[in-house]
């Protein structure tokens, strides 16, 4: 994304809206890397929550507990 490769620090929160949308349209494996994407680039608190938060529901639908557990501690740690 061009936010993401400017700096810009809504970089996160368009990726997370674009993971959103995925998952309105079922493409989980997408969503997962909108997802992954907009974690590594988080700055604000807010959205590193929400993004962990999507994450962990789209993990916990593909079959990863694992790795949705993790997202989800994550939430309660920020």
């Amino acid at each position: 994304m061009h936010l993401d490769r400017a700096g810009s620090p809504r970089a996160a929160r368009a990726y997370l809206e674009a993971a959103l949308g995925e998952i309105e349209r079922h493409e989980l494996l997408a969503a997962r890397e909108h997802l992954a994407r907009g974690v590594a680039v988080a700055e604000a608190s807010v959205d590193r929550i929400e993004l962990e938060a999507a994450r962990g529901g789209v993990e916990l639908a593909l079959g990863d507990s694992a790795v949705a557990l993790e997202s989800l501690t994550t939430v309660r740690s920020v």
